[in-house]
C-alpha cells in the first residue's frame, strides 16, 4: 500500500496504518544519533597527549570546524575513547602534544581506518568501520618521542 492510497481513505484501519508508516518513518530519520563503532586510545608515553576525533558528518568543537567530534587531553596510562555515531564516515584521529600555550598540529600522528584496522597515515585510502566494532590504538613512548618532539 502506497502513502498515497493510506492517506486518501478516511477510516480506522487507514489511520493506524498512517500511524505505523510515519512512525518507522520517524525512527529511520532518528537512527544517526545512535552509536555505531568505537575508537579507543592508549596514552603509553610519559607525557600527556592532546586526541581530536575526526569524521566526516561530526559537527564541529574547534579545530576543523566540520569534521571535529571531540577532543580531550589524556594523561600518561590513560584511555579514552570516543564512540562515532552512526552515519559518520572515514574516522581519523590525532594525537599530538600541547606545546607552551599553543596548540600545534605540525608534529602529530594520525591514524586512518584501513584495511580493517586504526593504521598511522601512509599511502592508502581511509575506509569506514562497519557498526559494532570496537578498534584500539596505542601510543608507545618511543613513538612518541619520534614523533612528537
Amino acid at each position: 500500500m502506497t502513502a498515497k492510497k493510506i492517506f486518501a481513505r478516511p477510516g480506522r484501519r487507514n489511520a493506524f496504518a498512517a500511524l505505523t508508516f510515519l512512525s518507522a518513518l520517524t525512527a529511520f530519520a532518528m537512527a544517526p544519533a545512535s552509536a555505531c563503532y568505537t575508537v579507543q586510545f592508549k596514552n603509553d608515553t610519559r607525557k600527556p597527549v592532546k586526541l581530536i576525533w575526526r569524521a566526516m558528518g561530526c559537527g564541529g568543537v574547534k579545530h576543523w570546524i566540520t569534521l571535529t567530534c571531540k577532543t580531550k587531553t589524556i594523561q600518561p596510562t590513560e584511555w579514552a575513547s570516543y564512540k562515532y555515531k552512526w552515519g559518520t564516515t572515514t574516522p581519523t584521529v590525532i594525537a599530538y602534544e600541547k606545546v607552551k600555550k599553543n596548540d600545534r598540529l605540525d608534529r602529530s600522528i594520525t591514524y586512518d581506518f584501513w584495511s580493517g584496522k586504526f593504521r598511522k597515515e601512509g599511502k592508502h585510502n581511509p575506509g569506514t568501520p562497519g557498526c559494532g566494532g570496537k578498534y584500539y590504538i596505542a601510543l608507545s613512548e618511543a613513538e612518541r618521542k619520534e614523533r612528537l618532539q
